[in-house]
């Protein structure tokens, strides 16, 4: 650890930045960012979404083209367009919201696009799924992880795959739902996974 001029460590100093990169696979890529909007394709299908945050311009602007389906706002909620047919290998827009499976850091995700843009999968999370997997692994006892706010269960079924115990929480119920499909597509479904529908205030997480 360095020290500041006053002779104490300089916390600051001593942390190492580190840039953590989702690099492109066969199951995702992000195309391009900008314009308050970024595309993205999960598996064989290019989405476009909002990203209030991506506030420089478009660098690609002939890759917004394959977009074979768009999402946009209308008042507090958004609707999804599919224009593209000639994008979907046939694929009806039904087909589309009902979700299509891929393989992404080693798991399987059903992907389908919610009313509130999100699509099932945060990618952005790998870094985070191998640094928790490599603790476990390197753990040399048993592993207990309790994952709260569980959604879709990227965490859950890394953590699940690399030995350890998981416990799976969140209040959707749907969501909940999604994340067992997950762990089935995963071939993850045999493993000691406990999953609850609850809150994490709910008086039963309370007591853990």
């Amino acid at each position: 650890m360095t020290q500041s001029d006053s002779g104490r460590p300089d916390k600051r100093k001593s942390m190492e930045r580190i840039t953590l990169i989702t690099k492109p696979s066969a199951g995702y890529e992000l195309l391009d960012s900008g314009g308050e909007e970024k595309l993205e394709r999960f598996g064989d299908v290019v989405l476009a979404r909002p990203d209030p945050q991506a506030l420089w311009e478009k660098g690609r602007g002939v890759e917004w083209q394959k977009a074979a389906g768009r999402y946009t706002r209308q008042g507090k909620e958004g609707v999804w367009q599919f224009s593209r047919s000639d994008l979907l290998n046939k694929t009806s827009k039904s087909d589309l919201l009902k979700g299509w499976p891929i393989e992404f850091g080693g798991l399987k995700f059903l992907i389908k696009p919610t009313s509130f843009k999100h699509t099932g999968l945060f990618p952005e999370q790998e870094s985070n799924w191998q640094w928790g997997s490599d603790l476990i692994k390197n753990a040399g006892r048993e592993v207990n992880v309790l994952n709260v706010f569980g959604y879709t269960g990227g965490v859950t079924l890394a953590a699940a795959k690399a030995g350890a115990k998981v416990t799976h929480v969140d209040g959707s119920k749907s969501a909940v739902a999604w994340a067992r499909e997950n762990a089935k597509l995963s071939g993850l479904e045999d493993k000691p996974i406990r999953w609850i529908t609850e809150g994490a205030a709910a008086p039963s997480m309370t007591r853990w």
